[in-house]
This record gives structure tokens, C-alpha cells and sequence, in this order.
């Protein structure tokens, strides 16, 4: 996970006040955006790619 968070962290992403793992290959981070919005990413476990980010 920490690996994870480093590769958020460098596109801007931060505060992830929220990890949990939906399956072995999906992730849900909830964090502050480049923007500043809360938002809540989901992320491909193994490459660390953003799927989909919706509005917290």
C-alpha cells in the first residue's frame, strides 16, 4: 500500500484518510485531489492506475 500512496501522492493526490481493498485487484482511497475537492479514486491494486474518481 505505501507504494500506492507514493504514486497518488506524486499526481497530486493527498491526505488519504481512507484505504480499503474490494478485491485482490481494486483498491478505494479516499483523499484530496490536485484540486483540493475531496474525492474518492478507485485504483487498480497492481499498477496503481486510477480508474474511476467520483466526488466524496
Amino acid at each position: 500500500m505505501p507504494a500506492l500512496l507514493d504514486k497518488l501522492s506524486a499526481q497530486g493526490y493527498r491526505d488519504a484518510r481512507s484505504v480499503e481493498r474490494k478485491s485482490d485487484r481494486l483498491v478505494e482511497v479516499k483523499a484530496t485531489g490536485p484540486d483540493g475537492q475531496r474525492q474518492e479514486l478507485y485504483v487498480d491494486a497492481r499498477t496503481g492506475e486510477i480508474l474511476k474518481v467520483e466526488r466524496d
